[in-house]
């Protein structure tokens, strides 16, 4: 055999040798310890996993929720602005009702007032006429007549009264 050959191989198996003998359990503990690591990051990682998936399906929840209570609101909300419009128009039509009543009972009352004030002012403009007319067309003979009629009158009428 090649001694050259030699020399490397009884160099690499004592090299070998020594690493087994004073490197197994270093090695071993390297291994093992980073075994252990890499279990520990995978069950914290599923933890992690299913802490986010309970997360999520809470949010999900929430946000099905909301959704369904978004839309009962919007359904809420359009009922309430359906009454409020019948009501709206309910009180527009009473008030329109009212002011028409109003209207007519002003209107009604005003004339009521006009025509009494005509009435004061057609009998004012009668007794006017009749003075002036009396006053120009009547002689004293003639009021004593008159005057002598009413007497006669009043007792004729007291006489049958009693």
């Amino acid at each position: 055999m090649n001694t050259e050959l030699i020399a490397p191989i009884v160099n690499f198996s004592l090299v070998a040798l020594t690493l087994i003998v004073f490197g197994r359990k270093p090695f071993c503990q390297y291994v093992e310890s980073r075994s252990d690591g890499i279990k520990k990051a995978i069950d914290d990682a599923a933890a992690l996993s299913n802490e986010a998936g309970k997360f999520f399906k809470e949010w999900q929840t929430r946000w099905n929720s909301l959704s369904q209570d978004l839309a009962q609101s919007k359904q809420d909300a359009e009922m309430n602005v359906k009454k409020f419009e019948v009501a709206a128009l309910a009180a527009a039509a009473q008030e329109s009702t009212r002011i028409a009543k109003d209207a007519r009972l002003t209107g009604e009352s005003e004339a009521q007032s006009a025509k009494v004030r005509l009435q004061q002012e057609l009998a004012q403009k009668s007794i006017e006429l009749a003075k002036t007319y009396l006053i120009e067309h009547v002689t004293d003979v003639d009021q004593e007549s008159l005057v002598q009629q009413f007497i006669e009158k009043s007792e004729g009428g007291l006489s049958h009264a009693r």
